[in-house]
C-alpha cells in the first residue's frame, strides 16, 4: 500500500501508482525516434564580444568558451585547462547531463551531452548574442535546448520547459547544467576550493582525499520540498538559503547564480576526485514534480515488512518555465568568497530582493515563548491543554528587566501566543490570543510599553503549518497536494532518533491557492493590536503543491512573498522572518535564526559567513538561540565574526508536563536561569556592536585554522580565536576562545 499521508485522496494515489507499474510491465507503442537529417551547425569562432568578454564557440567539442578581453583567461563549459590537453573524460566533455525514467523497464537513467557532440547528434546556431544548442539524446528520445548567451558581466546558461521535447516512452526528471563550468584542478593550495552556500557558508578545498575518495555534496535550494515524504531524515543539517555557489582558481574566481527555476534547483559538489582530477560545483534542475511512495511488497525478512522505495512522477510540466545559471568571472582581490557575497548582493540589489530596512540591528534578540500544549489527567482522563509559560503581563516584567540589567534594548518577539501555545493547531493560532495569557488590556499594555521605550517587538503566526480546522481552514480541504495526489502532510521527528513519530498528530500544509484569504484574516485580527508580525515558517520553508501546474517546483513562491508582505505592511507592519531564504530575508525588516555554522556536512572544510556578508548592513541579524547551543560561547564567537546580534529564547516557568514535547528547547530556556548569561553577554559584546553599528562586511579572511578576521565598511576590524590556545598576531594577542576589536 501508499504509505498514508493524510486522509485525502489515498485511493486516487494507489491507482496512479498501479497504473504507473502497469505502464512500466507493458510493451510501449510509441512512434520510432528519429533524430533529423543534415542537423545545422554555427561555424566554430566569435558569437559576440562586449566591452568586457567575448563568447567563443567550437563546433568540434561542442563547447561554449568565455575570454576575459583584459586578462585573456578563460572560463569554459568544458574545464579549460583540460579541454587544451585534449584528453578524454565523459564527464569533464558534458555540457550537459539529464536525469529519465523508462517506462518500458522501471528504470532511472542518466545520459551525457557528450554522446551527443561524439555522434553528431547536436544542432547548433548564432541568435544575436546567443548560441543555441540543441542535444539530441538518441537513446533517451528527449531532444533539450540549452541557450549559452553573453551579456555584459556574466554569461547566462538557460533552457525553457517548451523546448523539451520528449519522443518516446521515458520522461525528463532533471537536467544538470554545465557541470564543468565552475571546476578547478586538484591542488593543495588553498587558493583553490569550492564555494557551497550551505548554512552560513561553507568552502571545499581541493585537495585530493589521501583514501582517493571525492568528498560529494548534494542540497536542494530552500531545503528539502516539504510536498514529497522524505524516505530518511539525516540529520540536522542546514539548508541552502541562497541560490548561488562558485569555485576560486588562484587569481580567478566564478560566481554562479541560479537566476531562474531556483526553487527546483540543487547544488551538487565534488571535491578532490582523483578520476580525472578536478573539482567542481553545479546546478541541477528538476523539471517535473515528483513525489517519493514506500510500496508494501508483501514480504518480510527476519519478521520485518520490506519497503520498496518508488518514484511517482508528474506527467504534466510546467510550460514555457526557464531554468537559468548567470556566470560571472572575477578577478583580482574580488576573486574570492567575498568577490561572490559582493556579486551575489549586488544582483538581488538589481532584482529587487534586497532593500534598506529601516530598522536599527539591536544588541541582541530575546524570543519569549507564551504556552504550549501539555497531555494531563483530570479525574484519570487523559487530555491535553495549553500550559502558560509566560503571560503577557510577565513578558512586559522580562524586558523591562532585562532592559535594567544590559543598559542595552532587545528586539522582542512573542513565540506561541495563540490558541495552541507553540504547537501545531489552527492555522495561525486560530488568528487570536490564548486567554490564558492574559486579557486584551495585558496584551495592550505590552505593545504600548514597548512602543514608549522604543522596542521593537513582533508577534508570530504561522501560516503555513496546521492540524486543526478552523476559521474557514479544513485539513482535509485547504492543504497542499503531492504529486501523489495526497494531502502534503509530515509528522514531528522523535527526540534523539531521526523516525517520524507516528503517535502525533500530522502535520499539513496550507495549500498556496488559500495564503491571500489567510493573509487578509491575519491582517483583520493584527490591525489595531499588533505592531510587528513575525512570519517564522513563510519565508523559509516554501513548497510545492500539484493541485495547480503553476505552484509545482516551488514556482511564484518571490512572488507570493512580496505581495503577502505589501499587503501587511499596508497596516504599517514591520515584518520578522526566521532564517529567511533569498527571496524574503532582503525584504525583510529584520531577520533571526541566522545560520551561523555551514550545515555539518562532513565534506565542507571550512565555514565562512557569507549569508552576513550579502545581507548584513542592510537587514538586521539576530543569530539562533545561544543558551540553546551545546556550545554557547562558541556561538557567542561565530555571531562575533560574522557581526550577527546574540539572540536568546526565554520562559517565565516550565513545567514537567512538557518533558514528552516534541520541542527540545524547553529544558534550557527558564529566564531565571539565563538572565545572568544575556547580562554578561551583552556586556562582553556591547561596545563591539556600537563600533560596527550598521555597517556591513568588507572582507573576511580565514588567517589560519581557529582564527578568522572580518572587516567591516566603516573599518572597524575584529579578529576570533575559536581555538583552545592564546593566539598573538602581529604583536597583539588573542585569548583562547576570545575575540579582540
Amino acid at each position: 500500500m501508499v504509505k498514508p499521508r493524510g486522509g485525502r485522496r489515498v485511493l486516487a494515489a494507489v491507482c496512479m501508482l498501479f497504473m504507473l507499474l502497469l505502464t512500466a510491465c507493458g510493451e510501449q507503442t510509441t512512434a520510432p525516434y528519429e533524430i533529423p537529417d543534415n542537423l545545422e551547425q554555427a561555424a566554430a569562432g566569435t558569437v559576440a564580444q562586449n566591452a568586457r568578454y567575448t563568447l567563443e564557440w567550437d563546433d568540434l567539442q561542442g563547447c561554449v568558451l568565455l575570454r576575459d578581453r583584459a586578462t585573456d583567461y578563460v572560463w569554459s563549459t568544458i574545464p579549460y585547462e583540460f579541454y587544451q590537453t585534449g584528453d578524454y573524460n565523459v564527464d569533464m566533455l558534458s555540457q550537459v547531463r539529464i536525469e529519465y525514467y523508462d517506462m518500458n523497464n522501471a528504470s532511472m537513467q542518466i545520459a551525457y551531452g557528450y554522446d551527443c557532440v561524439e555522434m553528431g547528434n547536436i544542432s547548433s546556431a548564432i541568435d544575436g548574442d546567443s548560441v543555441r544548442v540543441t542535444y539530441y539524446f538518441e537513446e533517451a528520445a528527449i531532444n533539450l535546448t540549452i541557450v549559452y548567451t553573453l551579456r555584459k558581466d556574466s554569461l547566462e546558461v538557460s533552457f525553457n520547459s517548451d523546448d523539451i521535447e520528449e519522443k518516446g516512452s521515458t520522461r525528463l526528471i532533471s537536467v544538470s547544467l554545465t557541470p564543468y563550468m565552475s571546476a578547478a584542478p586538484n591542488a593543495k593550495d588553498h587558493g583553490y576550493y569550492l564555494f557551497v552556500p550551505a548554512g552560513s557558508g561553507a568552502l571545499m578545498y581541493t585537495d585530493n582525499d589521501p583514501s582517493g575518495l571525492s568528498r560529494n555534496f548534494s542540497g536542494e535550494v530552500y531545503g528539502t520540498d516539504l510536498s514529497r515524504y522524505v524516505l530518511n531524515n539525516s540529520g540536522d543539517e542546514e539548508p541552502i538559503r541562497l541560490p548561488v555557489f562558485g569555485v576560486k582558481k588562484g587569481d580567478n574566481a566564478l560566481c554562479a547564480i541560479i537566476e531562474n527555476g531556483e526553487g527546483a534547483a540543487k547544488v551538487e559538489a565534488i571535491a578532490g576526485a582523483e578520476r580525472g582530477g578536478y573539482s567542481t560545483a553545479y546546478s541541477t534542475f528538476y523539471v517535473r514534480g515528483f513525489a517519493n511512495i514506500e510500496w508494501d511488497t508483501g514480504t518480510t525478512h527476519n519478521g520485518v515488512e520490506i519497503f520498496q522505495d518508488t518514484i511517482l512522477l508528474q506527467e504534466e510540466r510546467l510550460a514555457d518555465k526557464t531554468f537559468s545559471v548567470g556566470y560571472y568571472p572575477l578577478t583580482g582581490e574580488n576573486a574570492d568568497y567575498t568577490g561572490m557575497a559582493a556579486c551575489y548582493r549586488q544582483y538581488l540589489q538589481g532584482a529587487g530582493l534586497l532593500k534598506k530596512s529601516t530598522h536599527k540591528q539591536q544588541p541582541y534578540h530575546i524570543t519569549l515563548i507564551g504556552g504550549a500544549q501539555a497531555r494531563e489527567f483530570t479525574l484519570g482522563i487523559p487530555h491535553t491543554s495549553l500550559l502558560p509559560l509566560t503571560t503577557f503581563a510577565q513578558s512586559q516584567q522580562i524586558v523591562k528587566e532585562l532592559r535594567g540589567l544590559t543598559g542595552q534594548t532587545p528586539e522582542v518577539l512573542l513565540m506561541g501566543y495563540g490558541a495552541s501555545g507553540l504547537d501545531v493547531g489552527k492555522l495561525a493560532g486560530g488568528f487570536t490570543f490564548a486567554g490564558e495569557l492574559g486579557n486584551k488590556a495585558s496584551q495592550n499594555a505590552l505593545e504600548a510599553f514597548c512602543r514608549e521605550q522604543g522596542i521593537p517587538l513582533f508577534t508570530d503566526f504561522d501560516v503555513a503549518r496546521f492540524n486543526q480546522s478552523g476559521n474557514g481552514f479544513n485539513p482535509l480541504f485547504s492543504s497542499a497536494t503531492a504529486a501523489s495526489t495526497d494531502n502534503v502532510t509530515y509528522y514531528p521527528l522523535k527526540r534523539n532518533v531521526r523516525a517520524e513519530d507516528t503517535e502525533k498528530s500530522p502535520i499539513y500544509l496550507l495549500e498556496h491557492a488559500s495564503l491571500g484569504k489567510a493573509i487578509e484574516k491575519l491582517r483583520d485580527f493584527t490591525r489595531e493590536r499588533v505592531s510587528g508580525i513575525a512570519l517564522s515558517t513563510l519565508g523559509r520553508m516554501p513548497y510545492s503543491d500539484h493541485q495547480e501546474l503553476a505552484y509545482t517546483l516551488r514556482s511564484d513562491v518571490e512572488e507570493q512573498m512580496r505581495e503577502t508582505l505589501n499587503a501587511l505592511r499596508e497596516d504599517d507592519h514591520p515584518i520578522l522572518l526566521s532564517a529567511a531564504n533569498a527571496y524574503a530575508a532582503g525584504l525583510a525588516d529584520s531577520v533571526y535564526d541566522v545560520p551561523l555554522q555551514n550545515g555539518n556536512y562532513q565534506a565542507f572544510d571550512e565555514t565562512v559567513p557569507f549569508y552576513q556578508m550579502v545581507f548584513r548592513g542592510t537587514v538586521p541579524l539576530y543569530s539562533t538561540a545561544v543558551n540553546l547551543s551545546p556550545d554557547a560561547g562558541g556561538m557567542l564567537l561565530r555571531a562575533v565574526e560574522a557581526g550577527v546580534s546574540p539572540s536568546y529564547t526565554l520562559s517565565h516557568s516550565l513545567c514537567e508536563a512538557l518533558a514528552d514535547s516534541d520541542e527540545s528547547m524547553y529544558y534550557g530556556i527558564l529566564y531565571n536561569s539565563n538572565k545572568q548569561r544575556i547580562t554578561d553577554d551583552v556586556a562582553k559584546t556591547r561596545a563591539f556592536f556600537e563600533a560596527v553599528g550598521d555597517a556591513g562586511i568588507r572582507r573576511h579572511t580565514i588567517l589560519r585554522d581557529g582564527l578568522t578576521r572580518t572587516e567591516f565598511d566603516n573599518g572597524v576590524v575584529v579578529l576570533v580565536n575559536h581555538t583552545d590556545e592564546d593566539i598573538v598576531l602581529d604583536g597583539t594577542t588573542i585569548a583562547a576562545r576570545s575575540f579582540v576589536y
